[in-house]
């Protein structure tokens, strides 16, 4: 059985202080997106990142794929706090301000494994040429998650939260793919 990679990013964001409180659903595996839309997203230009090509990331590591300005752009904090997804034992990543930013890695599913189920739209998204999928979970508060492949058991997600300070100045969804296209362009 597939892990879930979604419900961790969730329980993360829900333990945020900042974040709103919430009950993260049961995910299911759904391999087929169907009546799914696709979209695509540009792959920013940047410098050499020295991560081109790997497929294993520390929380250290994960930190360093977002620079302050970056995330800054994005609604996040300046600096990354790294730790390890509580539920999953996994690295993490997280930028908080106006906007929570998680950047996960997991090396134990494919995103076609996101979270499904009522009030959560799931579509296959491309990051340039990238294949990847895009899971906005309206409830609770809202949550966008958009992750890639690395290979074919690793994958890097990005979930954006809209905190207070940034309700009606971002959309979730918008971010969650700048910070994918950003973490892309730096590691493939």
């Amino acid at each position: 059985m597939r892990l879930r990679i979604a419900i961790s990013l969730v329980a993360v964001a829900a333990a945020c202080a900042a974040c709103s409180e919430s009950t993260a659903g049961q995910a299911t595996s759904s391999p087929t997106l169907p009546n799914a839309t696709t979209t695509s997203v540009a792959p920013p230009t940047t410098t050499d990142s020295g991560m081109k090509g790997k497929t294993d990331f520390s929380q250290d590591e994960l930190c360093e794929l977002l620079s302050s300005a970056e995330a800054t752009q994005l609604g996040g904090s300046e600096e990354g706090e790294p730790s390890m997804n509580v539920e999953t034992k996994k690295p993490i990543c997280t930028w908080t301000a106006a906007n929570s930013l998680i950047l996960g890695f997991r090396d134990d599913g494919v995103v076609a494994d996101l979270k499904t189920g009522p009030g959560i739209t799931k579509t296959q998204i491309r990051i340039g040429n990238t294949p990847g999928v895009q899971s906005d979970d309206k409830t609770s508060g809202g949550f966008c998650q958009v992750g890639f492949d690395l290979n074919d058991h690793s994958n890097l997600i990005a979930g954006v939260s809209v905190l207070t300070g940034g309700q009606g100045k971002y959309d979730r969804c918008k971010v969650a793919k700048e910070m994918a296209a950003i973490v892309l362009s730096k590691v493939k």
